[in-house]
C-alpha cells in the first residue's frame, strides 16, 4: 500500500512541476511592428522639444501613436529645419524598429 501511495505522490509532483513549464518560444516579441505609409505626423527635435532621454544635440524625431522616435534612414537636420523651436508636420513612410523610426520618406509640410 505504501508503494502505491508513494507512486501516486511522485506522479502528482511530476505532473505539478511539468505544468509550470512554459511551452513554445518565450523570447519572441508579441508586439506587432508599426509601419507607416505616407502618414502626416508631428516632427520636432528629439532633445529640444520632446526631451527624449539619452538624446544629445539636435536630432530629428517623429511622434507616432503618441510616442517619439528618432528618425534614421534619411538625411535630416532638426536645427536647420527649425525643429528645435517648434514642432511641425511631416509626411513620412517607414517603420518603427526598437526606439528608432527608419524612414524611407520624410518630407516637411510647407506651412
Amino acid at each position: 500500500m505504501r508503494g502505491v501511495l508513494a507512486l501516486t505522490v511522485m506522479f502528482c509532483l511530476l505532473l505539478g512541476f511539468s505544468g509550470c513549464q512554459k511551452s513554445g518560444d518565450t523570447t519572441s516579441d508579441t508586439t506587432a511592428p508599426i509601419t507607416v505609409t505616407d502618414q502626416t505626423v508631428e516632427t520636432a527635435c528629439g532633445s529640444c522639444i520632446y526631451e527624449m532621454e539619452g538624446v544629445e544635440g539636435c536630432q530629428t524625431a517623429v511622434k507616432i501613436d503618441g510616442k517619439a522616435y528618432l528618425v534614421t534612414g534619411v538625411e535630416t537636420d532638426a536645427h536647420e529645419a527649425g525643429l528645435c523651436e517648434v514642432a511641425k508636420k511631416a509626411i513620412v513612410s517607414g517603420k518603427v524598429e526598437g526606439d528608432k523610426f527608419v524612414a524611407t520618406r520624410y518630407e516637411l509640410v510647407k506651412e
